[in-house]
Parts: C-alpha cells; sequence; structure tokens
C-alpha cells in the first residue's frame, strides 16, 4: 500500500518554527529490544531494534513508515504506539521539554 501525503505544504519559516527535535528511542529511555504496541490494535506490536528503527513482521524500517502502513497515510507515530502502557507521544514530551 502506498501512503498518502495529507500534510498541507509549509514555507520554510513556517516548518522550521514549529519543527520539534526528531525522537530518539535512547533519548526517551526506551531501550533497543523493547515492545511497542500499536494503540488502534494491540495485537500489532513492533520490536526497536535502533535509536530510530523498529522490527515487526520480519521488516525493519522507521516507526513513521510502520505507522503509515498500518494506516494508509503519513503522520507523525509517536501518537500511535505505546511503551510499557504509556503513549510515545507523553514519553516524547516529557523527554524533549
Amino acid at each position: 500500500m502506498e501512503c498518502r501525503n495529507t500534510t498541507k505544504e509549509a514555507t520554510a519559516d513556517e516548518t522550521a518554527s514549529k519543527r520539534n527535535p526528531r525522537f530518539n528511542f535512547d533519548v526517551m529511555n526506551i531501550p533497543v529490544g523493547a515492545q511497542l504496541t500499536f494503540v488502534q490494535n494491540d495485537s500489532i506490536v513492533a520490536d526497536v531494534t535502533a535509536n530510530n528503527k523498529v522490527m515487526c513482521n520480519g521488516k525493519e524500517q522507521s516507526l513513521s513508515a510502520l505507522t503509515c502502513e498500518l494506516l494508509g497515510y503519513i503522520v507523525r507515530p509517536l501518537q500511535y504506539w505505546s511503551y510499557n502502557g504509556m503513549n510515545l507521544l507523553d514519553i516524547y514530551r516529557a523527554a524533549y521539554r
């Protein structure tokens, strides 16, 4: 399935002012080997394989690419995953304050 880009085009200035740091599992204290759960279907899990990669169904990719595959469109992936019962977006916000 090809992911559709539903985001609006932004100017370079808008993008720079709104950009948050890229997430990094290490900074978020999520170790390699940790299991992430897709919040819309808890039978879908991904294992962290590197600071910005996960493995799901034998395929290593970014969390963004995996989330796009699951939803069919491009999104910021953190809100769609949890680790130890905590939403990754909440973990990200705490780590990058």
